[in-house]
Order: C-alpha cells, then structure tokens, then sequence
C-alpha cells in the first residue's frame, strides 16, 4: 500500500476542504482497536457485498430497514484500516477479467453532492494498489484519459460515468473500454432513464455481473423481495405493498392506516434519503395524496426529467421503530449499518457505525429530521455518526446504548449472516 487508508482518508478530506468542498471528516471517527467484525460460513460459491441497515425495535425484534450494496458509504468506520478489506474483496472479486483484458476500467461512482467523497476517493486509492501487483493501474476521473494496456480505476460522479458509458455485446464500456468491475448499483438507473439500458421488471438488460454487488444487483434495488427474504432468518419482515401508480398507492397507504400502521413510501433505485415520505395512520386523504406527489418531485429534482423511467414501483413499507436512543435532547432513533463481504463459502460482516436521526422522536409525528437517518442535502456532519459499535467481539457502549448485549449482538450476527445466504440463494435461484 502507498499510505496508510486513514492517513490517506484525512489527506483527501483536507484537500477538499481547502478546496471549498466542506466533507464528513470520517478520518476522524472512532475505529476499533481489534476485533469489529466477524466470519460465518455460508452457502455461497461467489463474490458479492451487501450493507445492512437494521434496527433493534422497541418489542425486541430485528427488522430490516434496507440492504444496500456497493452504493453504499459509510463502510469505512468499522475497521482501523478503512476500506481496505472492502477494496480488497472488489478488486479479488474481478481479479480474473482484469487479467484477461488488455485494457479495462474499473468505475468507483459516487452520488453528486455527497458528503463521503474523501471515503469513496479514497477507497478508489485503495482499489488502485490493490490491483498494481496484478496490472499496471491507474487512477482517474472522466477528465482523464485512460491509459493503454493498463486498468484505470475512474472515481466521478454517476452522472459523469454515465457521459461516458456504452453497451457493446450486452456489456458495460466507458469510453469505449471494457468494464471490469463497477462500484454503486445505482448507475444501473441513471443508465435506464437515459436510455442507455432497458429495465426488464427489476433486472437490467446487460451483464451486471461487473458490479462489486455480483448477482445480488437486481435485489438491492428490489426493497420489497429483500424483506420476503428475511422469513426465517431472525429479521422479521415488513409489510409492504408494491405500486406502479398513484392510485395504487393511495390504496396501498390506506390499507396500512386500516391496520393502524405508519408507513414510509420509497421510490425504486432511488438514493440518500430521495424519493422517501411517511405517512401517519391518521393521514387525511388529501396529505397522503400531497405526500405521494412529494416523492416524485423529490426524485425528478434529484434525478431529471426522464425520471418516470426508473422511478416505479413506489414501494410502501410500514414503519417500525427502534428503540430510543437516549441522547441529551431526548430519545432518538436510530439503525446500525453492517458492511457484509460475501465470498465462496463464507461471510465476512463488520460493524460499521450507528446512524441516529437527527431530531428527537416524538410518537405520533414523522418529520423527516425524526424519523429518517440518512437525510439529503443535509450539511456534512457527523455528529449523529456513532462508532466503533463492536470491539474485542463485544458490544461498546454505542451499542449498548441501544439495547444491544452480547446476547443480542449475536442474534444480529447469525440473523444477517442466515440474510445473507439467503439473498444469494433468491439471486442466483
């Protein structure tokens, strides 16, 4: 390695500051000294990763809030080294089309605006000398241009990749070059509303088998089929309701107030907090149907114009909440992200941080700042970022904060571990 990924991190962050760019200053946040993460073994025979977020709610059980995968930030705070391991197991992932190509591009996107580009820049870094023993490789954005018989890892916004972004035989190139690994799902729909790739129901007319995600892409983005698949795993699932119109979902959020439930309305492929409502059980027909058109203006503003392309099905889930987090201005919720790296047989899961929402939550209400942990356009802050939750195998007083004992961290060790496996086995069914 060049540089230590911490010392590397902190670099980035204070170039960009200096830049005029404010950025989460994630150099800075507590790591565990040993012992953040955990291996089980699965049934599995490949590569792919996923980022949990799951809550521990107010009755004792284990829900899922939703599984990410390489779109995911926030993966480097569970561990001293960073995203090491995680660029590491994307490079390890690819190793075989890089060595076959002459000339190939690894893509490292990132949304526009985010406030974890030193993390994401950073892991590129990483993913760069994790490939050099292997290739001559380099690191770029879409200004540069790529260089002859080499691999160039490109870090840029999605919107940029996507200028550059062709499908030749049913596979990715950019600029004209093989793909041979990709990092951040959500290219996929900003590729679908240019026109660039066809959606068939919630897979993607070309070999997405280049992605960090491996076969689990179409099931990142299908939230719904993620909490199917949680039956039997010790995460109890969500009801939810899939909708491909406004008046389907108007029926589907008024089906859940019957039950006398809240729930949370999610576009599809959507990213950051976008695209994302509450609804109360005691909603009025009309702010139900104010909030609906909410999250499509959300997504349009966020996304253009060709935003029908990608945005259905809405999907509504009903709304759990954790348990309080006690915090000096109240309690809070809050959920836990756990960066799980799957590999032939085995997992590899690693406690990342605690995410608490911004406001205090007040029972009956679901203001975004209450009830919504990852909240766009808000100011680079860490402050509502807690880690490390697990050191030396036990729960640290963040997690404990929440609830959680050793009795319980292992519940959520072998419930997203048994998530997992069956992810793959839906994925590759």
């Amino acid at each position: 390695m060049n540089l230590d990924p911490i010392q590397t991190l902190n670099l980035v962050e204070i170039a960009f500051n200096a830049a005029g760019y404010p950025q989460e200053a994630a150099s800075q946040v507590q790591r565990p000294q040993a012992g953040g993460g955990f291996t089980r073994s699965i049934n599995t025979d490949g590569f792919g990763i996923v980022v949990l977020d799951l809550i521990l709610n107010k009755n004792g059980n284990l829900n899922l809030i939703e599984a990410n995968g390489s779109n995911a930030a926030g993966s480097s705070f569970g561990s001293r080294d960073g995203d090491l391991a995680r660029a590491m197991h994307q490079a390890e992932a690819a190793r075989e089309r890089i060595k076959k190509v002459e000339r190939g591009v690894v893509l490292i996107a990132y949304a526009a605006g985010t406030g974890a580009m030193p993390e994401i820049i950073t892991r590129a870094a990483l993913v760069r000398d994790v490939i050099s023993p292997i290739r001559s490789c380099y690191l770029a954005d879409t200004l540069v241009g790529l260089v002859d018989s080499a691999i160039t890892v490109v870090a840029d916004t999605v919107e940029k990749i996507a200028d550059h972004i062709g499908v030749y035989n049913g596979a990715l190139r950019f600029a004209g070059v093989p793909v041979v690994s990709a990092g951040n799902v959500n290219l996929l729909p900003e590729l679908v509303r240019r026109g660039v790739v066809a959606r068939e129901g919630a897979s993607y007319a070309v070999d997405t088998s280049v992605f960090h995600d491996g076969p689990l892409v179409s099931l990142i983005h299908d939230k719904g089929a993620q909490q199917d698949i949680a039956a039997g795993t010790g995460i109890v699932p969500l009801r939810w309701r899939e909708c491909n119109d406004m008046a389907s979902c108007a029926k589907a959020v008024a089906e859940m107030q019957a039950l006398g439930l809240a729930c949370v309305a999610k576009m599809n492929g959507g990213s950051g907090g976008a695209g994302i409502e509450f609804f109360g059980p005691t909603y009025t027909s009309e702010e139900v149907a104010q909030g609906l058109a909410r999250v499509i203006e959300a997504a349009s503003s966020k996304y253009g114009d060709n935003i029908g392309r990608s945005v259905w099905p809405l999907r509504l889930f009903e709304f759990v909440e954790s348990t309080g987090y006690p915090l000096a201005d109240g309690d809070h919720l809050w959920d836990m992200r756990i960066v799980c790296l799957i590999r032939p047989g085995v997992i590899d899961l690693t406690f990342s941080s605690i995410r608490v929402c911004p406001e205090p939550f007040i029972a009956g209400h679901f203001e975004k700042g209450t009830v919504l942990s990852n909240v766009t356009g808000r100011r680079p802050d860490l402050s509502t970022t807690l880690s490390p939750l697990v050191e030396f195998g036990t729960p640290t007083e963040h997690l404990r904060a929440g609830g959680v004992d050793e009795e319980i961290l292992e519940r959520i060790i072998d419930a997203s571990a048994k998530w997992c496996e069956a992810a793959w086995i839906y994925s590759t069914a």
